[in-house]
């Protein structure tokens, strides 16, 4: 049997479970701050053999997507992230994530 197909080099976390690679510093950032992640992706052009980019994204437990985002949004240009209705996913460009680091680093 095989395991779950996944799209990105996966790293695995002091927690015990993997994330994507470039997904790392976030999550553990996450972390830190106290929020609790579910599924995260570091997107791009490579999924589901797509000629479009698809979005990165984190989908965080409880509530704390709105934590993350008045943290981060005040760092990154306006309509940088987004919500869909009441999911607690937060979604974004790839290039973004270096952003995202930084904003979450800060005190």
């Amino acid at each position: 049997m095989t395991g779950p197909m996944v799209w990105h080099p996966q790293v695995r976390l002091s927690r015990g479970f993997d994330v994507d690679e470039q997904m790392v510093d976030i999550i553990e950032m996450c972390f830190s701050h106290g929020w609790i992640t579910r599924f995260s992706c570091q997107g791009g052009d490579e999924m589901w053999e797509r000629k479009v980019s698809c979005p990165a994204y984190i989908a965080f437990a409880r509530q704390d997507h709105l934590l993350f985002l008045d943290v981060v949004a005040q760092h990154l240009p306006p309509n940088s992230l987004e919500v869909i209705g009441d999911s607690p996913a937060v979604y974004f460009k790839p290039e973004l994530i270096p952003l995202i680091e930084r904003a979450l680093a800060r005190p």
